[in-house]
């Protein structure tokens, strides 16, 4: 079933579960920097082909990859919290942006896709989200 109602959630309530995780994590206890490419390089679909040449373009900006699954809980949400600018494909990752007080999120969208879920969710959580479209490459 294909779900095209308001969220289940309203922000209050998203804002209420995201203080009550920070409040239990040292979310100022993050290797990482304050711009994110969230990469999908543990996962098995919508990989970026040219991610290598991707990372190293951003990094040139300061913005460092990072793959959430290779993190704890903890560490990713302190990442996140933390995070100014965050961008990614669509993917399980994306979903601790609910952590982020004043981050821009920009989602790498393949072309044909019209799947929603991280912008709601950048609304709910008052986080400006900007999609990029990206081509695809045939198997």
């Amino acid at each position: 079933m294909l779900w095209t109602g308001p969220p289940y959630v309203s922000p209050q309530e998203l804002k209420w579960i995201s203080r009550q995780v920070l409040s239990e994590i040292d979310e100022h206890h993050t290797q990482h920097g304050k711009r994110l490419f969230v990469s999908r390089a543990d996962a098995n679909k919508r990989n970026i082909i040219n991610q290598d040449a991707v990372a190293d373009l951003l990094s040139q900006f300061g913005i460092d990859m990072i793959i959430p699954g290779n993190f704890s809980y903890s560490e990713q949400v302190a990442a996140f919290s933390n995070a100014e600018l965050i961008i990614g494909p669509h993917g399980a990752g994306l979903t601790n942006i609910m952590y982020s007080e004043n981050a821009t999120v920009i989602k790498l969208l393949i072309e044909h896709t019209n799947n929603r879920h991280y912008y709601f969710l950048s609304n709910l959580s008052g986080l400006k989200c900007d999609p990029v479209w990206c081509e695809t490459k045939d198997d």
